[in-house]
């Protein structure tokens, strides 16, 4: 028989045990919807099947311990007496896991995780199998708001154990994932104190209580281990240590039957009635782990079989966890239950979950003097507190004064202003170690402030941290090719003047052809540059020629050369509709064609402006 209840008491206690080193808002709880992707040696539905519902502490900044419970109902086909039939099985998922993140803190926190557990499998056709379990898996904890709700995504591969084979489903879970003000039992240096008792949960107080219940049965009894009811409790803390209790539970509970000598499915109901005593160490921590006994009376009704009436004894342990302040509290229990007989007698361990609501006046030891209060809430006495009014919710010191009002960062670049030379720096601006703007240049301004951030190293800068421009063209010195050029006139992107006409020195072709000589192509490449930095510039590219030869050739040769020049500037990237060509022939001579060096200046191509 598997003891099913104890890995239930065993999860959870890692999971709370756990806070003897922990802070007091570092708890959350969360809920997912879960995708099985089924192991390919199964004939179980891909789908969205279950759910799965967690509780966590935040160890670290790195590391979180996490306990899980995961429901599933899945259909497949399954072999029935040589037969494929589709029919369900229901997964019972429990684990315990460590998650590693790199920075927890961070609103988008992937993470790693590993963990151990168990895994219920129900055959609704063939009874149930119990396995070891092993998860290993990746995720993402997003929180996109400051809120203490966060988005969560998961997948793992869990691969469950059996002597025989062993299956490995894939899991897909999505869901949300809630913050909030756990118990911190124990106060380490440095950290708050733990709060005294709040008023609910005081001896004398009553209190009612829920839960579901989980059943191991017997080995006597072939009977399913499973979720099979629910449990109603009204108590009242006698003591500090002592609290009386009655309790009333009913189950259904599927199993087999031996009827006519033939072993027939079937199900029976349970009706636990018991008085129990709940013995504390101390009731009044938030966490607060017991002993119990109790005596009861078990009445069992088999579906076609008759009815037991059995007295019983149980003895057991469990605990309660006080939810933050409130009157609500977790309790889990797991205890031995004996039903007698006077020919045999049935041990059944049962192990329970759910919640307890305190309430009814708190009543006092009239021996015993008032504990100390705690107006504002902060786990800091009143007698101590040097804050008395903290809004309840925020961190403190063990003064009880906000820590926020010792580190604040009123600019928010991570430096505390007790430490930040630059105060009022502008909000996502890269600092050094003084909350300082960084100067990327290094030309003594702050990034931040520099409206040259890529200054040349060493040069010169004026106040707004770019390089000094002697002829006011707005290019600056080191990227001047004309440093003296009149001020007010249009520029071009090396801080030359854009004249009306371009010439193009240097731009030649063979004689009597439209064909470039050599190094003529790299002068049109810098031009088509200019003119790609002045992209406002309208322009006409004019061709000319000297005197020699006839009118008729002169003209289609002066035109030819236009186009040959157009064509390249085209080629390196100038828009087409900015420009255009026409030759002029001979008809705009600017030097004299009765000399050599006359002619050879009128044989030319230009550049026009001709809209701005």
């Amino acid at each position: 028989m598997t003891n099913f209840g104890r890995l239930i008491t065993i999860i959870l206690a890692m999971s709370l045990t756990s806070v003897a080193h922990g802070q007091s808002d570092d708890w959350y709880i969360s809920g997912s919807l879960v995708y099985t992707n089924d192991d390919p040696d199964r004939r179980i539905d891909d789908a969205l099947g279950g759910a799965e519902f967690a509780l966590g502490w935040n160890f670290s900044d790195h590391l979180t311990v996490e306990g899980a419970l995961g429901y599933s109902k899945i259909d497949g086909y399954y072999r029935q007496n040589g037969v494929w039939v589709r029919d369900y099985e229901t997964h019972l998922d429990l684990s315990a896991n460590l998650l590693a993140f790199f920075d927890r803190s961070r609103p988008f926190a992937p993470y790693a995780s590993v963990g151990l557990g168990y895994l219920g499998v129900d055959y609704n056709i063939s009874g149930d199998e119990n396995r070891p379990s092993a998860s290993l898996g990746l995720g993402f904890i997003w929180k996109p708001f400051e809120s203490r709700w966060s988005l969560r995504g998961e997948y793992s591969a869990r691969l469950a154990y059996e002597s025989d084979f062993n299956l490995t489903d894939n899991l897909f879970a999505l869901g949300a994932q809630y913050d909030f003000d756990g118990p911190n039992l124990f106060q380490r240096s440095g950290e708050r104190a733990p709060a005294p008792a709040s008023p609910p949960g005081l001896w004398g107080d009553w209190y009612v209580a829920g839960s579901v219940v989980y059943f191991d049965d017997d080995p006597d009894r072939r009977l399913d281990d499973g979720f099979a009811g629910l449990q109603f409790n009204v108590g009242y803390n006698w003591t500090d240590h002592l609290t009386l209790e009655g309790q009333l539970g009913y189950s259904d509970i599927d199993g087999f039957y031996r009827r006519n000598g033939v072993w027939v499915r079937d199900s029976e109901t349970h009706l636990d009635i018991s008085a129990n005593v709940l013995a504390f160490y101390d009731r009044n921590r938030a966490f607060a782990p017991y002993v119990t006994a109790g005596i009861g009376y078990l009445g069992q009704s088999v579906n076609g079989g008759g009815d037991e009436n059995r007295p019983s004894a149980t003895l057991g342990a469990g605990f309660k966890w006080r939810i933050g302040q409130s009157r609500f509290s977790l309790r889990n229990e797991y205890r031995a239950r004996l039903a007698y007989e006077q020919d045999f007698n049935f041990v059944d361990y049962i192990a329970t979950l759910g919640v307890e609501y305190a309430f009814g006046d708190r009543r006092r030891d009239p021996g015993r003097p008032d504990l100390p209060q705690d107006t504002d809430g902060d786990g800091v006495l009143d007698m101590w507190d040097e804050c008395p009014d903290t809004p309840r919710g925020v961190d403190v010191t063990a003064r009880g004064c906000e820590i926020k009002e010792i580190d604040r960062d009123s600019d928010n670049d991570r430096v505390p202003d007790s430490r930040d030379k630059c105060p009022n720096t502008p909000i996502g601006v890269a600092v050094n170690q003084d909350g300082c703007s960084l100067d990327a240049d290094q030309d003594g301004v702050p990034t931040a402030m520099d409206s040259c951030p890529g200054s040349i190293i060493g040069s010169l800068v004026n106040e707004f941290g770019c390089d000094d421009d002697g002829d006011r063209d707005m290019v600056r010195n080191h990227l001047d090719r004309c440093p003296e050029t009149r001020w007010g006139v249009e520029v071009d992107r090396y801080g030359c003047e854009v004249r009306e006409v371009i010439s193009l020195p240097g731009v030649n072709f063979q004689s009597g052809s439209d064909l470039l000589l050599a190094g003529a192509e790299n002068l049109i490449r810098e031009m088509a540059t200019t003119l790609n930095a002045n992209d406002y510039l309208q322009i006409e590219v004019a061709g000319h020629t000297d005197s020699q030869g006839s009118y008729e050739n002169n003209q289609g040769l002066s035109d030819r050369r236009a186009k040959t020049v157009y064509d390249y500037l085209i080629r390196y990237g100038v828009d087409p509709d900015r420009l255009s060509f026409q030759g002029y022939g001979e008809s705009q001579p600017i030097a004299d064609n009765e000399t050599a060096d006359g002619r050879a200046t009128n044989r030319r191509v230009e550049l026009r402006v001709v809209r701005r």
